[in-house]
C-alpha cells in the first residue's frame, strides 16, 4: 500500500510540488483498483473531501505500470503483463481500460463433420472427424459436411447388363 502511494506521488510530483490542494483530485482520477484513487474515494463517500474537482470519467484502467526513476528522473512504462498462459488464446492490454483481453483461437474449419478443440499447450488446432461408419458393407458411409447428418447410401451394384441379377455381396 505504501507503495502504491509512493508511486503515485512520484508521478505528480510536477502538479503537487506547485498545488498540493491538487492532491485529492490527481489520486481520485487514479485507476480505480489503485489505493489512491480508493482512499480518495473513501473521503468522497464520507463527505471528508467538499472541494469542486475535475474528474475523468473515460480514465483509462492502466495498461502499463508507470514510474519514475528517482534518480535519473527517467520515465518507466512498463508493459501489463496479461500472459495467461493458454496458448489457445490471444492476449493484450486494452490501452482505454488497462483491462486484459483474451480472444479465443478460432478452430471451427466450418465442416459440421470435425469436431475441433485447441490444444492449451501447443496453441494447435485438432480436428476429430465424425464417425459414420455403420459397419455395413453395402452402403457408403459419409457425412454431410453442412448438415453433419451421417448419410448411408446404398451401393450401387448395376452393371448395366440385363442378362445378369445385380445385387451386393459383402466381400
Amino acid at each position: 500500500m505504501i507503495r502504491e502511494f509512493k508511486l503515485f506521488l512520484l508521478a505528480n510530483t510536477n502538479i503537487l510540488q506547485n498545488n498540493s490542494s491538487l492532491t485529492f483530485q490527481q489520486a481520485a482520477n487514479q485507476p480505480a483498483h489503485t489505493e489512491p484513487a480508493k482512499r480518495a474515494q473513501i473521503r468522497w463517500n464520507e463527505q471528508w473531501e467538499r472541494r469542486h474537482w475535475i474528474q475523468w470519467i473515460n480514465k483509462p484502467e492502466e495498461s502499463a505500470v508507470d514510474s519514475c526513476d528517482k534518480y535519473t528522473g527517467q520515465c518507466n512504462h512498463d508493459k501489463k503483463e496479461c500472459d495467461d498462459e493458454n496458448a489457445c488464446t490471444e492476449e493484450y492490454c486494452d490501452t482505454y481500460s488497462g483491462d486484459c483481453v483474451h480472444t479465443e483461437k478460432d478452430c471451427d474449419d466450418r465442416n459440421a463433420c470435425t469436431s475441433e478443440v485447441c490444444d492449451t499447450y501447443t496453441g494447435i488446432c485438432v480436428y476429430q472427424e465424425t464417425n459414420c461408419k455403420d459397419y455395413n458393407e453395402r452402403t457408403r458411409d459419409s457425412c454431410d459436411p453442412y448438415s453433419g447428418e451421417c448419410q448411408h447410401d446404398e451401393k450401387d451394384c448395376n452393371d448395366n447388363d440385363a442378362c445378369t441379377n445385380d445385387f451386393c455381396s459383402p466381400s
